[in-house]
């Protein structure tokens, strides 16, 4: 959340850094919704689901080490 709200800031002088933050800071079409995720409601508060980013930057990964073809990315 931190990377959504440094974002949101640049007009005041927020610098900030990292991948997502540069997804917000770059990409009008990158959305919060592609860094949430589902957790349970008790502490610990243990995550249910994976954020959508991490998915995508697993198919980029496998997509570079030839694991997968690009059509096989997008379907």
């Amino acid at each position: 959340m931190g990377a959504i709200r440094a974002s949101e800031m640049i007009p005041a002088g927020m610098k900030g850094y990292g991948l997502v933050f540069n997804h917000f800071a770059n990409d009008p079409d990158f959305r919060d919704d592609e860094i949430a995720l589902l957790h349970e409601v008790k502490n610990p508060y243990t995550p249910v689901s994976k954020p959508l980013i991490h998915i995508r930057y697993f198919l980029d990964h496998l997509l570079n080490e030839r694991q997968i073809t690009i059509r096989e990315k997008i379907k």
